[in-house]
């Protein structure tokens, strides 16, 4: 146990309270007024349009960096080629399960007709 600690349980009950009071007699910060929608049902309904967004670049991206990988592999010499293209194969099949039954996926203008 350390010094402070050994000596706030020393002290005396009063001693003890008014230290208590003092904390919890402090101000409160209070949040200001929020034209957020309230409730759990409209605040999801705000946010659903931003997330199908980011889950469309998201998907766009993966897959740009997985076709450049792609065209990298035969170029390495002394790599597993197979083996390199199966890992990749494993990604895709993990970045096609991403939207899944949530929100869903908007791909961004300019990328596959999107």
């Amino acid at each position: 146990m350390n010094n402070s600690r050994r000596k706030f349980l020393g002290k005396a009950p009063a001693v003890v309270i008014g230290a208590g009071v003092g904390v919890a007699s402090g101000k409160i910060a209070m949040a200001s007024e929020s034209n957020w929608p309230q409730g759990t049902r409209p605040l999801l309904d705000f946010m659903i349009p931003g997330q199908r967004k980011i889950n469309g670049n998201l998907c766009v991206s993966d897959y740009l960096i997985l076709d450049v990988l792609r065209m990298i592999i035969p170029l390495v010499p002394g790599l597993d080629v197979t083996a390199a293209n199966a890992k990749l194969d494993q990604a895709e099949g993990y970045i096609d399960t991403v939207p899944g039954d949530g929100p869903g996926c908007e791909i961004p203008g300019g990328y596959g007709g999107g």
